[in-house]
């Protein structure tokens, strides 16, 4: 259902990406992984023709992505929640498929397909800019599939939603993406639980492509037992002593803000999660957390997964 050979797009003469080759078959639902910068959105992008490449092509059901009839056959939910503020619900949808070509006789049944679907009936006639986030959301899936179309692409649907809301939203995905074929961006391992198979970006290329359950395995028998600490200060000194521990195969670290941060640390023997501990206290940082789990399970590990999982 997607095909795409040699894609490769240059900003500014440096490579975001850079010669992707895949085919997704048609039902499958793929979900995109990888650290930030390592090309989600610009594939994503491209893959729903917002993007033009500089070399290389996608091909959706065998035509190029680029022509009107084809662009018309996939929904698109770009990162963020770009919708129409100032319109009524059910006409900001309705001009959607507009837009996308649906006949006038077609689009009230599809408007209220949409509206059921993503849980959004009672809001019929609000104004999308009075919509709380969550809901906000579910506005974007509602655009993405109203059209009835047999792609969805979709930027991290999720993002920045709470554990609940975030719950509910990919429920939604999963219901509309029944029977269709799905590319989605994925903030972490564990967001790719629903995907049939995943894509692991770095630098723009491709560092892997299994299932779920294959790039746990991957992890799990790769760095071992991991150590997760919580501390506040700069942690970017730290990590080279971190690194200098015995058996210790990677280090990495997460800007929590408000000059907070999260160490991850992966290998070492059973008294590493003690040498982590005295690392960070004997460079002045405050340690607000600790604790060891195995990366198997833990769904924080994305951007480890993409270091070492290749």
């Amino acid at each position: 259902m997607i095909e795409v050979h040699g894609l490769t797009k240059r900003f500014r003469g440096r490579p975001a990406i850079a010669g992707l080759t895949f085919a997704v078959p048609r039902g499958q639902v793929v979900g995109l992984l990888g650290r930030p910068g390592a090309g989600r959105t610009t594939t994503l992008r491209l893959l729903a023709g917002v993007l033009d490449p500089t070399s290389g092509d996608v091909r959706i059901a065998g035509r190029d992505v680029r022509s009107r009839a084809t662009r018309r056959r996939l929904g698109f939910l770009p990162e963020g929640d770009p919708v129409d503020g100032d319109a009524r619900l059910h006409a900001y949808l309705d001009t959607m498929c507009r837009l996308r070509g649906v006949p006038p006789s077609r689009r009230r049944d599809l408007v209220d397909r949409a509206l059921a679907a993503c849980g959004l009936e009672e809001h019929r006639v609000d104004l999308v800019g009075d919509l709380p986030p969550g809901l906000l959301r579910r506005v974007g899936l509602a655009q993405a599939v109203v059209h009835d179309p047999e792609v969805l692409i979709l930027d991290e649907p999720a993002a920045g939603l709470g554990a609940a809301e975030a719950g509910e939203v990919l429920e939604i995905v999963r219901e509309i993406g029944a029977g269709r074929t799905i590319v989605r961006s994925c903030g972490a391992l564990g967001d790719v639980e629903t995907c049939d198979r995943v894509l692991v970006l770095r630098e723009g290329g491709l560092a892997a492509d299994d299932s779920p359950p294959g790039l746990r395995q991957r992890l799990a028998s790769g760095p071992g037992r991991a150590v997760l600490a919580v501390v506040r200060g700069d942690a970017a000194g730290v990590a080279r002593r971190l690194r200098r521990l015995a058996g210790v195969t990677g280090v990495v670290l997460e800007d929590l803000g408000d000059g907070g941060c999260r160490v991850t640390v992966t290998g070492g023997g059973d008294d590493v999660q003690d040498g982590v501990a005295r690392a960070i206290v004997a460079h002045g940082l405050r340690l607000l957390e600790l604790s060891a789990r195995e990366p198997a399970v833990d769904v924080g590990l994305a951007e480890l997964l993409v270091e070492d999982v290749s």
